[in-house]
């Protein structure tokens, strides 16, 4: 059974989501200069007709846009970073001997589950199959089951690597709305997935 054929649609799956970045940048990059704007403006208008003018608000929520404007430039290095902690912190405390490049390759997940299928399989040989047929039967069972363990295993992982990628592409569209007040709820859900589909990675990485 040829399981290569998931890797290669994982990695051209991959590689449309990483161009879709750069399609995108600008578009990004134009919502969150407008809402930067309203977002100065607004703020600027209410510390001036301030009585007391205190210079703190006003210092917070430039912090606040200079943050929200370097994620936004530098989102697909950081969701890299993210998804790769997380991966790396499972295979870590797994103490496996998974690698990093295993993780991204469910193709030889689910090889290794064929594998272990044929070694199981061949503790038959030499058994008779009238007089050891419940052995026969166990064996092949025992095999079957192993085989479809590493192949949901390969699957989730597929799943997961396809989600995260997903929702960081949602996540930076989604970023330049949380430097206005009055949007900021449009960009906590896309993060959140981000994080959770890191954690999920941590998981299947055990």
């Amino acid at each position: 059974m040829d399981t290569s054929s998931i890797n290669s649609f994982l990695s051209q799956f991959l590689a449309v989501a990483d161009s879709g970045f750069g399609l995108i940048q600008g578009d990004v990059n134009f919502v969150l200069n407008a809402l930067i704007v309203i977002s100065i403006v607004l703020t600027g208008t209410q510390w001036a007709l301030g009585n007391d003018n205190p210079v703190a608000p006003m210092f917070r929520k430039v912090l606040f846009i200079g943050f929200f404007a370097f994620l936004v430039n530098n989102w697909d290095f950081l969701s890299t970073v993210i998804h790769r902690s997380g991966a790396m912190l499972g295979l870590q405390a797994g103490g496996g001997s998974l690698s990093m490049a295993d993780l991204h390759n469910p193709g030889r997940i689910g090889g290794i589950g064929i594998e272990l299928f044929g070694r199981t399989v061949a503790l038959a040989e030499g058994m008779n199959l009238l007089f050891d047929f419940i052995s026969l039967v166990t064996i092949f069972l025992a095999g079957v089951f192993v085989m479809l363990g590493f192949f949901v295993l390969a699957l989730q992982i597929f799943v997961a690597l396809i989600a995260f990628k997903l929702g960081s592409l949602a996540a930076f569209v989604a970023l330049p709305w949380g430097v206005f007040n009055g949007t900021a709820w449009v960009a906590e859900r896309p993060l959140g997935w981000v994080a959770g589909s890191a954690v999920r990675l941590f998981v299947l990485a055990l």
